[in-house]
């Protein structure tokens, strides 16, 4: 899951991973019992949201219901599934797939997946109990004033960026320092610094 913002809205957007090696449709143009079971995930989710009281608790643990309460929650989700080659091998299987998706869904194949720019910072993290931990630091990750006051409630990082195979080891052990640099930055209030300044 990720958190998008708009004006006066918050979009969890709820993303379900399945393997690139399944396919959607028997010959027949049947839903496979896997696809089936994957899309009931999401079903399971909207089911969810869809309740008045837990769009509540959704903020209260995720920490947001002070800064978003009054903000519309518009939840999405996102369906990625197996590979191109079976629509392309099979073309009436594209009208029947569009039919699947149902509102604020959206199902897509892995050969939809690329690289974000905008993304190169983003953290992967995962909530454990009242602590948010870093799981990834990416490769791509650029240290900075201007990030560094939204990472201080994440524990984890350096280790994080250790165990980064993507990373030289120079690398991982330099961004695993530098947190601790920039968490001190950070702590330190108001600072004058430039938006292009980062490592």
């Amino acid at each position: 899951m990720w958190l998008a913002t708009a004006t006066d809205i918050i979009s969890p957007v709820f993303v379900e991973i399945e393997t690139p090696a399944k396919r959607w449709f028997t010959k027949t143009g049947q839903p496979r019992a896997e696809w089936t079971q994957a899309r009931n995930q999401i079903v399971a989710w909207k089911q969810w949201m869809n309740k008045v009281a837990n769009k509540a608790v959704f903020l209260e643990y995720y920490g947001l219901s002070s800064e978003y309460r009054h903000f519309e929650i518009k939840p999405q989700f996102v369906l990625v599934y197996g590979r191109r080659r079976e629509f392309d091998e099979d073309p009436t299987f594209r009208g029947i797939r569009a039919l699947q998706q149902g509102p604020d869904e959206f199902h897509i194949t892995f050969d939809r997946l690329c690289p974000d720019y905008n993304a190169r910072n983003y953290l992967t993290l995962k909530k454990d109990g009242e602590k948010v931990v870093a799981i990834v630091v990416p490769p791509t990750i650029c240290l900075g004033p201007g990030v560094a006051p939204l990472w201080l409630p994440v524990i984890g990082r350096p280790e994080a960026a250790l165990s980064e195979f993507r990373m030289s080891e120079d690398r991982r052990k330099f961004v695993a320092g530098r947190f601790t640099y920039w968490d001190e930055w950070a702590k330190g209030g108001s600072h004058f610094f430039q938006a292009g300044d980062c490592e």
